[in-house]
Formats: C-alpha cells, sequence, structure tokens
C-alpha cells in the first residue's frame, strides 16, 4: 500500500487499535515526491474529540512510521498514543547511503509534530532502530513554535536513534528508558514555560568517543550529564558510564483488550542471547494451543507453535526472516533480530 492507515484532521473519535503494518510505502527516488522513499505506516491528523492509537506494531515502512504531521492546515488535538512498537522504518530505500552511518540513514519511528499539539499522551510505545543506522526514533513537538500541551511523555523504551522533544509549554517526559550510539536526547525548550518535569528517566550512551556529550539542549548546543543536571533536569535519573551498553533482556508481553486470543511480544535482546524464555501467561493457560509469528514476516511459516504447558516459551532470536516488499527487486534489509523482536502470539 501506499500508507498503512491514514487518519484524517474531521475523523472523529477515532481509536486505532492492534494492527501489524509492515513493508508498506515505495521507491520514489527517481519519480513522485523524490523523498528517498515514502508511504508511512500510519499517518495522522485530528481535530475532533478523541484520537488514540494503541497497541499497533509499524515495522520496515518504505517512509515514516508513525507519523502525525501536517505541513498545511490540519490539527494535532488531543493525540494519545500509547502501547505501539516503531521499529527499523525508512531504511528499504537508504541501504549504505550515509558517510556517518555504517548502514545507512533512516526515517523517524515515531513523529509528531509540525504543528502545534495540544494534549498529547505518549506512554508505554517502543522504538528501535539498528544501531548502524542513522535517524531519529521519536522526534516530539514543533521546534517552530509552542505547544500547549500538557505533553505527557512516559515509562517508553527508546533503542537506537535519537531522540527530541520539542516546546511543549507544559510538559512531564519521566521513567523513559533510552539507549543510543548517537545523541540521546535533544530538548527545545518553549518560549513560555507552564510546567514542566524531566526526571526520573534512564540514558545508556555509547557512541564511538565519549568527547561528544549525550544531550543537545537548546538543539545545536551539547551538554553533558553534568549541565544537563544543572538545567534541573533528572536530579532522580540513571546515567550508566558513558560506553556502557544496556544487559540481560527487558521483555513485554501486551495483551488485546478486543482479543483475548492474540498478544504482542516485544524483546529487547540486549545480551544477543539466541533465544529468550518468555512467559506467556497472559494470554495462554495450559493445554491451549498456540503459535507465535514473526512481525517482520508474518506470513511466513510461525516460528513456533505447540501445546502450553504453563512453563516459559523459548522463542527464537536468531535466523529470524524480512518478508520481501511485494514489487520489491532491491537489496535484502537485515532483521532487527537479534538485539530486537517482535512477535505475535496467537491461541488456535
Amino acid at each position: 500500500t501506499g500508507d498503512g492507515i491514514d487518519k484524517n484532521d474531521l475523523a472523529a473519535e477515532v481509536e486505532i487499535y492492534g494492527n501489524l503494518i509492515y513493508n508498506v510505502g515505495w521507491d520514489d527516488r527517481t519519480n513522485g515526491l523524490q523523498q528517498g522513499g515514502t508511504g508511512h505506516g500510519m499517518y495522522a491528523a485530528n481535530s475532533l474529540g478523541f484520537f488514540k492509537a494503541y497497541n499497533n506494531i509499524i515495522v520496515n515502512s518504505f517512509g515514516f512510521g508513525f507519523h502525525a504531521y501536517s505541513a498545511g492546515s490540519a490539527h494535532l488535538d488531543g493525540m494519545d498514543v500509547q502501547g505501539n512498537v516503531a521499529a527499523d522504518n525508512g531504511y528499504w530505500t537508504r541501504i549504505n547511503d550515509s558517510s556517518y552511518a555504517p548502514e545507512g540513514r533512516t526515517t523517524t519511528n515515531f513523529l509528531i509534530g509540525y504543528r502545534p499539539i495540544p494534549n498529547l499522551t505518549f506512554r508505554n510505545n517502543f522504538g528501535f532502530h539498528r544501531e548502524g543506522r542513522g535517524g531519529m526514533n521519536a522526534e516530539l513537538g514543533y521546534s517552530n513554535v509552542d505547544s500547549p500541551g500538557p505533553a505527557v511523555i512516559t515509562d517508553n523504551t527508546l533503542v537506537g536513534g535519537t531522540n527530541s522533544i520539542s516546546r511543549f509549554a507544559s510538559v512531564a517526559f519521566s521513567n523513559n528508558f533510552i539507549a543510543s550510539n548517537w545523541t540521546a536526547l535533544y530538548y527545545n525548550a518553549p518560549v513560555t514555560i507552564v510546567q514542566r518535569l524531566i526526571d526520573g528517566n534512564t540514558y545508556y550512551y555509547y557512541p564511538t568517543s565519549c568527547a561528544r556529550p549525550p544531550f543537545n539542549a537548546p538543539e545545536g548546543t551539547d551538554k553533558t550529564v553534568t549541565e544537563w543536571r544543572a538545567m534541573g533536569f533528572d536530579s532522580t535519573g540513571i546515567f550508566p558510564l558513558c560506553g556502557t551498553r544496556p544487559s540481560a533482556v527487558k521483555i513485554s508481553v501486551l495483551t488485546n483488550v478486543y482479543d483475548p486470543n492474540r498478544a504482542h511480544i516485544v524483546i529487547n535482546n540486549f545480551n544477543r542471547n539466541s533465544g529468550v524464555a518468555v512467559d506467556l501467561s497472559p494470554v495462554l493457560k495450559a493445554g491451549d494451543s498456540f503459535e507465535i509469528r514473526n512481525a517482520q514476516d508474518y506470513f511466513g511459516t510461525p516460528i513456533l507453535s505447540g501445546i502450553y504447558a504453563n512453563a516459559p516459551v523459548l522463542i527464537p532470536m536468531a535466523n529470524l526472516n524480512v518478508a520481501r516488499p511485494t514489487g520489491w527487486t532491491g537489496a535484502m534489509i537485515p532483521s532487527s533480530a537479534p538485539d530486537f523482536g517482535i512477535f505475535i502470539v496467537l491461541k488456535k
């Protein structure tokens, strides 16, 4: 498809829930928009009532992942984005196209901006870019004018790429987990601060040289951890020594409120284990038949199937496939695994 799901400004009271969107978009390097590959996983604007994007998976789009944006007169009111996964978007047409990123550039996994934003909730989302790729993970806010907010940006896991929050008059940025070999966070202050909390976040930072500070505030001005804290930020934040990478495994099982027979599994496999044991009791009970599918190759052979025995299930994290986009004759991109895996478990 062109875009995966489009939600326009005047569509009122909309919830987009539980979808898997992958390989959408097209190669426009020689015609059309000529943006170097475009077509987004989800394109959204909103002016009437609520807009909820919950529990969706967006991976390997030719364009952006979640793209809430307007260059025209549309609005970004009441954006409520929770429990989504956006990973490795924008890479099909950007393989090895960069002098500074070993694998090449990417696009942004989560973009909510380019219009003032009243009332943003961005909670419990997962963003991932492979380490060798240069691009944005979460880009929240509008850099040219203040957004009133309030913006609640909390409990998100953002690994790889860079992240930015820009010009929210009222913002709470807390309990987020950020790990990157690029700049960890760009922050642009609003002209008028109404309420601001930036605290309790964890920042793993492992660049090629620790001479480059992890923060940029305002954009274009590097800040060390000491300087960041002197701005009143992250007094209770966690800052592992520069060059330290996360360890162990971070597992999330996201159940589906509409379908009790389905759940999404998100694995940050920092140790790069060949398999990861996952407790599936939130979705299965002893004796249930089940299968597990790889979100990057959903219609391929299930990576695992069987009868649930009320014990952790070992999910393979090595040699996972990426589906070839329809009509694509170019080079295949590597899977996000073993570093990162997105799976769908189905009770049969």
